[in-house]
């Protein structure tokens, strides 16, 4: 094959042919991609959408016949600004659109400018300009109750809009919903290029989350807080860059009263985490929305607006309160929301300050968003955002980031294109951060993403027992590529963003061998079937021989009365902390599909592996045929030969995904000590102590000088609940697995004996695969190979990156390098 030399910002086109007998139960992209309020377009006039010239429309809400009369019929006027009508003056609403089904109805009058003459146009003394139209036609128009809400409440505020902004006197409003025709994809993909244009130019955007009781008590709260902690700090208070002391003086004090009701911290942390908790703050187009203009963003309702920085000094409180205190709750709101708003916040007062001090004009305020990688952003936010379309989970994060700013080539390669599939834009995509950062680090991330179903296993399921929703059938998009839904997340966390916290450098120092398949020699496949593969150079270094398929999960549950734990602790402090929680965690196994709960525990697992059968785990009283009789790590002349305790020591590190290894001569321990382990840890030691106490008070089930060790551990050293061995388990959404060398692993769940564990160049850590051979049923009939049958043989499904214990450093590979073989090309399919 030809080798491709990696350059930054290159991309090959891709298409994916989407397989015609996709399985029902499976991803379905139509129902994902769909907007589904159902309107008549016809109306809608033209716009120019030619580059640097395209124009936008704006609506504007008319005033009622009976301004008692807050049902009246909800009237707007729909207009196109010409592109050189200069600078107009207008609010931008940012809001979610809501559930689909639940529709309102509005009138609609369509308006052009060039079409009426006795259009009225007003110039302002700033050169600013305002519109007025005429109305003519009526036209009935389906929007969400949630656009419906924002509307009225604007339409009732006018009159106390226009006296605090005389500019706004005619109210012009952009929304999306309404001032894109959603019928055209041109247009579609010409407007959301030129999202952040529209946002950054609007004289105010207007944030709408509804006026229920969470949000209007929320608000309540914001104002409040700011009002206090001003009234206390006068200007030593800064909203965009609040103290933490300040704060933590507010967070201690006895009560506040706000408006009728009078509440101490805890209670204001509640009504801050319900107004958090609004699903605004998890859709993904509206941390663009409300951050690319934030010094001009309002959290509005019906009689005031709310500066966006206000969150800002909440978010805070919500964070410290939880530090402080074990029992404290966490903010809801998104870190990148934090991150953005103050960022931009901070560099807008200083722009301002410097224009100031100057005299002279200040930056372009438009492109002064805190920007970062495309990669890392999506990282940061494809599980944390939603979005009605998936494909604006990347579409959102371009105008952030630094490779994709206008004039750039990623730019047009990446540009919004509504009439390709998920499928297509994401293999894209993930094949541009390959060729754009010369690494396999996006690979990681399917490891947070939708659980790949895989031929063979879609004939194990019956029509009433078929694969959750959330699983993707690799047919129909390559088992390599992302998928930016957020179901079916399978991992607590990425072992990418493990390797970087530790010295995980598997194969990333190896220069990435990417190859192209449409070069072969004597390879001839169709084009559409070409660019589903990803072809990369890499080493074999291992083989799964066993898999306990049942991922592990941490599960709050209730303490038991009667528990061992209830005995007194070492200090008061202690045994205060540890009776805060009527609940405390544990980790169990879990039904790989199902995601229940097993009656099984760390205990259970651990005997498992000593065992060369499985004993059974139960699902409701009945035994999940799922465990198999498996050879485990316990046989005659095994590599551990009988040394339990360094084979315990080595399944707890191998839970915690330890970074810390020893090499071959950890085996050739010989004296009375206790080998070192994650216990030499104080911290660990004593969680694990008191984790493994739940299930086995006596440790009859660990090695006994270890279990005797750990007892003395357990009651010795006060320790946070936030500290318990469930949180620092790193594991938890993997499954237990052996090498055939008797090497430990987490794994994905879908990895089955006999598949392949590869160090692919350009990747900190190694990765599943299985050879497209052992499949029980191949592709079809639009598989078909003319060239080279043995292609076949070099064909392999991506299952997911693994943690193997001793196999996750470049010095592993290095000095294993002769006996791991060639350098091996794997096609993934």
């Amino acid at each position: 094959m030809d080798e491709i030399s990696l350059k930054p910002q290159q991309s090959d086109q891709i298409a994916i042919q989407t397989a015609d007998n996709a399985s029902k139960g499976i991803e379905d992209e139509t129902d994902v991609t769909q907007r589904r309020i159902i309107n008549d377009y016809s109306l809608y006039k033209p716009i120019s959408i030619e580059p640097g010239r395209e124009q936008i429309r704006l609506l504007q809400v008319l005033p009622p016949n009976d301004v008692d009369d807050d049902d009246e019929e909800l009237v707007c006027v729909l207009a196109d600004v010409p592109a050189d009508a200069g600078r107009i003056v207008y609010i931008a609403l940012s809001y979610c659109w809501g559930d689909m089904a639940h529709q309102r109805q509005i009138s609609l009058i369509h308006h052009s400018f060039n079409d009426d003459e006795d259009s009225i146009v007003e110039e302002n003394e700033d050169g600013s300009t305002l519109f007025a139209i005429n109305t003519t036609t009526k036209q009935t128009f389906n929007v969400t109750e949630s656009l419906y809400g924002a509307l009225k409440s604007l339409r009732k505020s006018a009159s106390q809009l226009r006296e605090r902004f005389p500019l706004l006197d005619h109210q012009p409003l952009w929304v999306d919903a309404l001032c894109i025709n959603q019928s055209d994809i041109k247009e579609r993909n010409s407007q959301v290029g030129i999202m952040r244009s529209i946002y950054s130019k609007a004289m105010f955007v207007f944030i709408w989350m509804g006026e229920d009781e969470d949000i209007m008590r929320g608000l309540n709260m914001i104002v409040g807080v700011i009002r206090i902690l001003s009234e206390l700090y006068g200007d030593a208070f800064d909203i965009l860059n609040p103290d933490d002391a300040q704060l933590r003086t507010f967070l201690l004090n006895a009560g506040y009263d706000f408006g009728n009701e009078r509440l101490g911290p805890d209670g204001c942390l509640q009504v801050l985490e319900r107004f958090f908790n609004n699903r605004y703050f998890q859709r993904i187009w509206v941390l663009q929305e409300a951050s690319c203009n934030a010094e001009s963003t309002f959290l509005h309702i019906t009689n005031a607006q709310v500066p966006l920085s206000y969150i800002l000094v909440a978010e805070r409180c919500c964070q410290l309160r939880a530090t402080m205190y074990v029992a404290g709750r966490q903010g809801a709101l998104p870190a990148a929301w934090r991150g953005l708003l103050q960022q931009r916040l901070l560099h807008v007062r200083e722009v301002h300050k410097e224009k100031k001090e100057s005299g002279g004009m200040p930056h372009d305020l438009e492109n002064c968003n805190a920007l970062g990688s495309l990669y890392t952003l999506f990282e940061h936010t494809c599980n944390e955002f939603e979005a009605t379309d998936p494909r604006d989970k990347l579409y959102a994060l371009l105008d952030f980031a630094q490779e994709t700013q206008r004039g750039m080539k990623a730019r047009e390669e990446l540009a919004p294109d509504y009439n390709k599939t998920v499928s297509e834009v994401f293999t894209k995509f993930t094949v541009w951060c390959i060729r754009h950062s010369g690494s396999l680090d996006v690979l990681g991330l399917l490891s947070s993403g939708p659980r790949r179903v895989l031929p063979e296993d879609l004939a194990k399921f019956g029509t009433e027992d078929w694969p959750p929703k959330s699983c993707l059938d690799v047919r129909s998009h390559p088992s390599w590529a992302l998928w930016p839904t957020k179901g079916g997340v399978w991992t607590q966390v990425s072992l990418v963003k493990v390797a970087k916290a530790t010295h995980f450098d598997l194969a990333n120092q190896q220069t990435l061998h990417l190859f192209n398949l449409a070069t072969h020699p004597t390879i001839s496949l169709p084009e559409d079937l070409t660019h589903r593969f990803l072809s990369l150079g890499g080493k074999r270094i291992g083989t799964a021989k066993s898999i306990m398929r049942m991922p592990l999960q941490c599960l709050q549950v209730a303490k038991n009365e009667n528990s061992f734990l209830k005995s007194t602790w070492a200090s008061d402090a202690l045994q205060q902390d540890m009776e805060k929680s009527s609940m405390s965690h544990t980790i169990a196994l879990t039904h790989p599909y199902r995601g229940m709960a097993l009656k099984s525990d760390l205990s259970i697992l651990w005997l498992m592996v000593q065992k060369e059968r499985s004993p059974a785990v139960f699902l409701h009283d009945e035994a999940v045929e799922a465990v198999e009789a498996q050879e485990w790590l316990g046989r005659e002349g095994g590599r551990y030969q009988g040394k339990e305790e360094l084979m315990f020591r080595d399944f707890i590190e191998t839970l915690l995904l330890s970074s810390v290894y020893r090499g071959e001569n950890s085996l050739d321990h010989h004296d009375d000590r206790i080998p070192n382990g994650p216990w030499d840890d104080e911290t660990i030691a004593t969680s694990l102590a008191l984790f493994w106490a739940e299930n086995d008070p006596r440790f009859v089930y660990t090695p006994p000088r270890i279990g005797e060790f750990l007892k003395g551990e357990m009651f010795a050293r006060g320790i946070s609940q936030t500290k318990l061995f469930p949180f620092l388990c790193c594991g938890v959404g993997k499954c237990f697995f052996i090498t055939e060398d008797e090497r430990m692993g987490m794994c994905p769940p879908d990895t089955r004996p006999g598949d392949i564990i590869v160090a692919l160049f350009g990747s900190r850590v190694p990765f599943v695969v299985r050879p497209v051979r052992r499949e029980t049923k191949f592709e079809g009939d639009d598989w078909a190979f003319e060239g080279c049958e043995m292609l076949k043989d070099q064909l392999y499904r991506f299952i997911g990156e693994c943690y193997v214990h001793e196999r996750m450093t470049s010095s592993f590979l290095k000095e294993q390098d002769t006996k791991l073989g060639e350098l091996e090309v794997f096609n993934l399919c």
